[in-house]
């Protein structure tokens, strides 16, 4: 806990300011969980691979049209396969190609982050099991009826992980989103 603030009680903190808020141990801290220099670089990963063969630009989004799950699994194996071979050779002497390894690992960091997350965006799009799918399609992601559609049919999350998702929905509705 910051040396800003104090807990009063087991539910409340207040701040030097005088500002309270409820104590927020039982929350989801997403700014603890992710590294910003990790994010920045799968982000220059992700821009960079954006060119496709043919030269021409794809949306930052395109991977969110669907690509199949077992795309996924394939290519994460690939790049698994190559960051576990470099990382059991560790055996690279010469200056500038320790640069080179790095840059190589960390290449296939975020390869392994794209396809890992793609597979759980698909996963995360199946409606429960007796649903039918045509329930779902066609409903665009972040809509009110997307978020209504996945709160009664896709599996029960954690309850912080509902708490997080609450919060934000009602900050959208502050924010006229």
């Amino acid at each position: 806990m910051a040396s800003s603030e104090e807990v009063n009680n087991e539910s409340m903190r207040q701040f030097q300011s005088g500002a309270t808020r409820n104590v927020d141990t039982e929350r989801i801290d997403p700014e603890g969980f992710l590294a910003p220099s990790v994010l920045a670089r799968y982000f220059d990963y992700m821009h960079k691979n954006r060119v496709q063969k043919d030269g021409k630009l794809r949306d930052s989004d395109n991977w969110q049209l669907g690509i199949p799950q077992r795309a996924y699994v394939k290519s994460l194996w690939r790049h698994f396969f190559d960051l576990w071979t470099r990382h059991r050779e560790g055996k690279n002497h010469l200056p500038d190609g320790i640069r080179w390894r790095n840059e190589q690992l960390i290449e296939d960091c975020c390869a392994l982050m794209f396809n890992s997350m793609g597979y759980m965006f698909e996963e995360l799009k199946k409606p429960k099991q007796n649903q039918e799918n045509a329930k779902y399609n066609g409903r665009e992601a972040g809509t009110r009826l997307e978020v209504q559609y996945r709160k009664l049919h896709s599996p029960p999350l954690s309850v912080k992980c509902q708490k997080f998702l609450d919060e934000i929905e009602l900050q959208s509705d502050d924010w006229g989103v």
